[in-house]
């Protein structure tokens, strides 16, 4: 298992494919929502084992690696919310739906950050997810 393996199960797409998409398109902000959870679900200690990786602060990589060369800084720059909103806190639709950043102090993203557990970043995905396939459901024809 390798970095390869984790980012062909977690990270497929690079986020950065979902700048300068259309936030009005509820289609594309489910997409985006869902690339954050998948992306979530495989920083948990056990998924990051399971491939031979390691978090060092907000990055991963394999453990025998030097601290500066590790795969993917976990920031604005892979989240396909921060992507589609152009990294803007205020267009983001977990500010939208929840009234509060992700990533301040005692926030979901530090709780990751300090003790490598993403289950509050994914509970609240999960939370802002159900909102947009809500609003799917009643706007369907």
């Amino acid at each position: 298992m390798s970095y390869e393996t984790w980012k062909q199960k977690y990270y497929p797409t690079d986020a950065i494919t979902f700048r300068g998409g259309d936030l009005a398109d509820l289609d594309t902000v489910i997409e985006a929502i869902e690339h954050s959870l998948r992306k979530w679900r495989g920083l948990s200690k056990t998924a990051l084992r399971e491939h031979g990786l390691v978090k060092s602060m907000w990055r991963i990589g394999k453990e025998s690696q030097d601290r500066e060369e590790y795969d993917l800084s976990i920031s604005g720059n892979s989240c396909a919310l921060c992507m589609l909103s152009g990294q803007d806190c205020d267009k983001c639709p977990i500010v939208e739906v929840t009234g509060d950043v992700c990533d301040g102090d005692d926030s979901q993203y530090d709780t990751w950050c300090s003790f490598t557990n993403p289950d509050p970043m994914i509970d609240l995905l999960e939370t802002v997810l159900q909102h947009y396939l809500d609003i799917r459901e009643r706007t369907a024809v």
